[in-house]
């Protein structure tokens, strides 16, 4: 079964304390079923023009260096 838990941060202070927050939040989410559980930290807003990609992958060794160059190379701008 699918679950999503957030946390949003207003105040930068906070930012020590993020684990002792957030953890109890996963550990809720263990009794939902196996599916894997992951985490990504946004720490800054994405200028205007740009895109923050979230990529994964099911095999245990990706070449990211190479996902990347493809990327680049389709898009025409940096990664």
């Amino acid at each position: 079964m699918c679950g999503i838990v957030g946390l949003l941060l207003h105040d930068p202070a906070m930012e020590p304390e993020l684990g002792r927050h957030f953890a109890p939040m996963l550990e809720a989410m263990t009794p939902r079923g196996p599916d894997s559980a992951g985490m990504a930290l946004y720490d800054r807003q994405v200028p205007d023009g740009s895109r923050r990609w979230s990529l994964r992958s099911p095999q245990e060794h990706t070449d990211w260096n190479a996902i990347q160059a493809a990327v680049e190379a389709a898009s025409g701008q940096p990664a």
